[in-house]
């Protein structure tokens, strides 16, 4: 599965390299993930590294739900049929 988690991929981007190194594109996944960053008050305490980290995995948790539920949906539908 592609890394389609925008938290995940700004902090391997911050890791890679310096802000001024990043292109266009870069700069803009990192500036759009840092927002709830700035604007939530649960995160004021946490490094940009931490907060980024708690995002990816908020994200990831709700990615395997929608794919458990789907799951479940599936075989609930086969069930029926049957």
């Amino acid at each position: 599965m592609p890394n389609d988690n925008i938290f995940k991929k700004a902090k391997q981007l911050l890791r890679d390299k310096p802000v001024s190194e990043m292109n266009d594109e870069e700069l803009l996944t990192v500036k759009a993930a840092t927002i709830p960053l700035l604007q939530l008050p649960m995160f004021n305490d946490l490094t940009i590294d931490e907060g980024l980290e708690e995002l990816a995995e908020i994200v990831d948790e709700a990615n395997r739900e929608k794919v458990a539920s789907r799951g479940r949906a599936v075989v609930a539908r086969q069930a029926s049929i049957t």
